[in-house]
């Protein structure tokens, strides 16, 4: 949905997207302002895509070695003379609930 801007003068602006926002800082301010920003915002969004990455490698790190962790009890509790099986299902329940969160 537009919004009604005021440009300073009192003109009224109605951008429909960022493109005819830019093109009135270039109208009114000149194509090196427009430039400038234009760039200034391609660091930004390459920075937030930077941090987005890194978090989600984080998650899945850290979702892997939860995983690896449970499967070793598994195979801890299976190595007992009696095993548990109780104890094994529930483990194993942990690891299917662990994987169907990061559907």
């Amino acid at each position: 949905m537009p919004h009604v801007l005021e440009i300073k003068g009192g003109e009224l602006l109605t951008p429909f997207n960022v493109f005819d926002v830019m093109d009135a800082v270039e109208d009114y301010m000149g194509t090196d302002i427009r430039q400038y920003l234009e760039e200034y915002l391609e660091g930004v969004e390459s920075d937030a895509e930077e941090i987005t990455d890194d978090e989600i490698t984080d998650h899945y790190k850290q979702v892997l070695l939860n995983i690896r962790d449970e499967t070793e009890e598994v195979l801890r509790l299976m190595e007992k003379p009696r095993m548990d099986r109780k104890a094994i299902r529930e483990t194993l329940n942990l690891i299917v609930k662990m994987i169907g969160r990061e559907k």
